[in-house]
């Protein structure tokens, strides 16, 4: 048996994996659910409960991190309790020994990058098998392929052991005895993204079982109603020093403790536990203190790729003859050729295919490629075997800096196309916002003129920037008055669910939260214009009321669904009707007066004022 499946046997885990399958079966099961007590029944099988133990809570809770990039360690020896808070409620949670997320509701954990949102999804299921309340399920979203979170725990079912139908699957999912964990919303493909929520919520309402998802803000799961958006708090300077007491050695606990405590400037920086770890493991060979996040994966690909006497897995030797700038392009270019796939792993065949594209683009020998990608994988580590043909990031920030880096180096004409394409996806999701925050940073003039000013002029919000209210309201009547919205509504036994197909109302709101990533910021989803017309919808879209707005279109879909019906909506009469309405309006107004006095119009004259002070220093005019 494998030494770490051992050590997580020998925790705890396996005696009360037991105990929970005991209880469950012991508690009262209303007859229409038997054939799921049946299936739960099975996990008395020493073979099945040995699977579930061994091939589904080993590979959630064993992991690899900056500080272990060699091999597997479980979480239980490198967490530290984060928190996550609900923001409206004003409540919060130690994700610690003991704690659950208690809601029939679908709960979505929000983090930005390395801010640890998968660990706490983690720790979650692994408190679910010590309470013995739940049995609960661990999945990867980025593992399925088509978007059908049922077929897949079927499938997985399967794979562990299990005799099962769907009826009886169904009956389980049903019993209120299990809870699905599904982690990383962000990482599956635009494409798939409303077959996942159609699939995530048929499993909360349709049979009542509790879900808890994590997400980076503003995907497409953060602004459905009816799920309870909670959020990882930044870390705190008692966070912060809990956090290196697990990584370091008491020597070096005290030197960074105390390097932190003097250089406040450093410290507010460290706001995710992937910083801190990056810290520990670097600082002794800088020469200059990192001031920003930015500065981390600025000095970290040198830092590893030369020779680290402290870890061995820098003291290898290097294969490659490549000097480390070029080293250092061709990792980046594989990063930025991934992102425009939306490839986040790697088989060994792509890998390849990545490797050699990056070495062509740069004129450099292709016979260099597995060298190349032998010291990428073994000496610096920022790419991982992960299990048989699988290669990993060791984080995704890492892909997305080197990412924004590989842009800063290319030839003008090459730069400014690419910069015209992150400003499109910048409306149509959210996978380019760590990038361009590295830009912001990295790349300022050009993201300055390009994304500030540029991207804003595109959008049209320019033209509504010096409108009064009563002039915006006529606007948005006007944009709304010839648009019919497709509302998708499927009705459970105890209650709905809806979702808006397609609208301009959307629209607008993507629209507003890209003006923070365009001000150099991560994208806000909090924005008041939200919670408006979230209110809008609550009180219109229900099936007992949708009679009294003009719809277009009223069928069943598909044929064979007598709980799903479509409905396309007047939004001009949904929203002009509303109590709302003025809130609205004014929200929207203050958004874009912001950006524009605040952002937009600095921007401008900060470049002109550039441009002019470089005319009059060059002794060579234009």
């Amino acid at each position: 048996m494998d030494a770490l499946i051992a050590q997580l046997l020998n925790s705890g885990i396996g005696e009360a994996t037991k105990v929970m399958v005991e209880k469950l079966l012991k508690v009262d099961w209303i007859p229409t659910r038997k054939a799921g007590k049946k299936l739960l029944s099975q996990m008395q099988s020493p073979h099945i409960q040995q699977a579930y133990l061994e091939k589904h809570a080993y590979a959630a809770l064993r992991m690899r991190t900056l500080h272990n990039p060699d091999y597997d360690v479980l979480l239980e020896d490198i967490y530290y309790p984060l928190t996550i808070e609900n923001r409206p409620e004003k409540t919060e949670l130690i994700v610690s020994d003991g704690a659950q997320i208690i809601s029939q509701n679908i709960v979505n954990i929000i983090g930005i990058a390395g801010q640890g949102k998968s660990t706490i999804l983690r720790k979650l299921f692994l408190e679910e098998i010590r309470k013995h309340r739940r049995l609960p399920f661990f999945l990867e979203l980025r593992r399925i392929e088509d978007g059908n979170v049922f077929e897949y725990l079927h499938a997985q079912l399967n794979i562990l052991g299990f005799d099962l139908n769907q009826d009886a699957l169904e009956q389980l999912l049903s019993s209120g005895k299990i809870i699905i964990l599904l982690d990383g919303f962000d990482e599956i493909k635009d494409n798939l993204r409303s077959a996942f929520i159609r699939s995530i919520f048929e499993i909360n309402k349709k049979y009542r079982c509790p879900v808890i998802v994590t997400s980076r803000p503003d995907t497409e799961i953060c602004s459905e109603a009816g799920i309870t958006n909670v959020f990882v708090k930044s870390l705190t300077d008692k966070d912060r020093f809990g956090i290196l007491k697990k990584l370091a050695t008491p020597d070096d606990f005290n030197e960074l403790s105390q390097l932190l405590r003097t250089n406040s400037g450093l410290a507010n920086t460290l706001v995710s536990p992937i910083l801190l770890t990056l810290l520990h493991a670097c600082y002794h060979d800088w020469d200059e203190l990192p001031r920003t996040a930015v500065d981390f994966y600025r000095l970290l690909f040198s830092t590893l790729y030369h020779k680290h006497d402290r870890i061995k897995a820098w003291s290898r030797q290097r294969r490659c003859k490549l000097q480390t700038d070029e080293i250092q392009w061709c990792f980046s270019a594989m990063c930025l050729f991934a992102m425009e796939d939306e490839v986040y792993e790697f088989n060994e065949e792509n890998l390849h295919a990545y490797a050699a594209r990056a070495l062509d683009t740069a004129a450099l020998d292709e016979q260099e490629r597995d060298n190349f990608l032998h010291d990428i994988i073994s000496i610096t580590c920022l790419i991982q075997p992960d299990g048989f043909n699988r290669y990993v990031f060791l984080h995704k920030s890492l892909q997305e800096y080197h990412a924004a880096y590989a842009v800063t180096k290319l030839p003008e004409d090459y730069k400014d196309k690419y910069y015209d394409y992150f400003s499109d996806k910048l409306g149509t999701g959210i996978e380019y916002d760590n990038v361009l925050f590295f830009l912001f940073h990295i790349d300022e003039d050009w993201f300055r003129r390009k994304i500030m000013t540029e991207r804003f002029e595109k959008t049209g919000f320019i033209s509504l920037a010096n409108k009064n209210d009563e002039e915006l309201a006529e606007y948005l009547f006007q944009s709304l008055k010839y648009d019919d919205a497709l509302y998708e509504i499927t009705k459970f036994a105890n209650g709905f669910s809806n979702e808006i197909v397609a609208s301009t109302i959307p629209d607008i709101q993507t629209s507003l939260h890209t003006l923070t990533v365009m001000s150099g910021k991560p994208r806000d989803i909090g924005l008041h214009t939200d919670t408006v017309i979230n209110n809008i919808l609550e009180e219109s879209i229900h099936p007992d009321n949708l009679h009294q707005y003009r719809t277009t279109l009223h069928e069943k879909t598909p044929a064979d669904d007598p709980n799903k019906d479509q409905y396309n909506i007047a939004l001009s009469e949904l929203f002009y009707q509303s109590e709302y309405w003025d809130e609205l309006v004014f929200s929207i107004s203050s958004e874009i007066y912001r950006y524009y006095h605040g952002v937009y119009l600095p921007t401008k004259e900060r470049l002109h004022e550039k441009k002019q002070a470089l005319s009059r220093g060059m002794k060579i005019k234009l």
